[in-house]
């Protein structure tokens, strides 16, 4: 990691109550990630403190809970939140292990948050869990297809694109986000874009800029090629 990424992380980290660091800085999830050398999921766990402290919500779901980091720090979020597994429906943080059959029992509309953070893509999710979110709700969506794109294996792609490498930051752009907001009718209210993974924030309701406030929106290398991009519009 070199020095810019290596002062973006620890500035990431101040922003995560203590607690949660002493309990999951180290620890390895279900899929090999660590938030002691990732930018992209301290700042994932950052965000989603901040919105539900912010948004209060009543009821969160978690499509993959996986060791339950995410769950643990909504909690510290909201103190008063309760945890339960997730074929209860009346439960504050309905966390699934096996989303496909969990979802199901979950009522529409009745969700203020929820966080889709599979380990590859979306999709399939997205469209079990769109109806359950209610109509001022929040929606967290992390897209691994990211990794597909940079390597250029349209064979693994869902948005099959011809942008790839140092361009795939503008598939990010021009045909991810679009589609998001066309399939689920909300608009983007944030977005990061790292090599392997896409997090997008999306509601109908316009969110408070301070909740990203620190966050880059390209980070590691992807950031040198896509500001190259803008700083050339703003030449031209």
């Amino acid at each position: 990691m070199n020095s810019d990424r290596e002062t973006f992380y620890n500035n990431g980290l101040k922003n995560l109550p203590k607690t949660f660091l002493n309990m999951y800085l180290g620890l390895e999830g279900e899929n090999g990630e660590v938030l002691s050398y990732d930018e992209a999921e301290v700042w994932k766990r950052i965000l989603n403190y901040r919105i539900a402290k912010h948004l209060k919500p009543h009821t969160i779901l978690e499509t993959h809970a996986g060791k339950g980091v995410s769950t643990e720090l909504y909690r510290l979020a909201l103190p008063s939140t309760l945890t339960a597994k997730s074929h209860s429906v009346k439960s504050k943080i309905i966390s699934c292990r096996h989303w496909e059959k969990e979802i199901e029992l979950i009522p529409d509309n009745s969700c203020d948050l929820i966080d889709i953070d599979p380990f590859g893509q979306p999709y399939k999710t997205l469209e079990a869990a769109l109806p359950k979110l209610k109509d001022n709700g929040v929606l967290m969506v992390t897209n691994g297809e990211m990794m597909s794109v940079v390597r250029h294996l349209k064979n693994t792609q869902h948005l099959k694109t011809d942008y790839y490498g140092k361009t795939a930051w503008q598939w990010v752009i021009e045909r991810y986000l679009p589609y998001l907001e066309k399939v689920t009718g909300l608009t983007v209210q944030f977005f990061y874009a790292f090599p392997t993974t896409v997090r997008t924030i999306l509601s109908k309701q316009e969110l408070p800029r301070k909740l990203f406030k620190g966050c880059k929106q390209w980070m590691w290398w992807l950031e040198k090629y896509a500001m190259n991009y803008e700083d050339g519009k703003e030449a031209n």
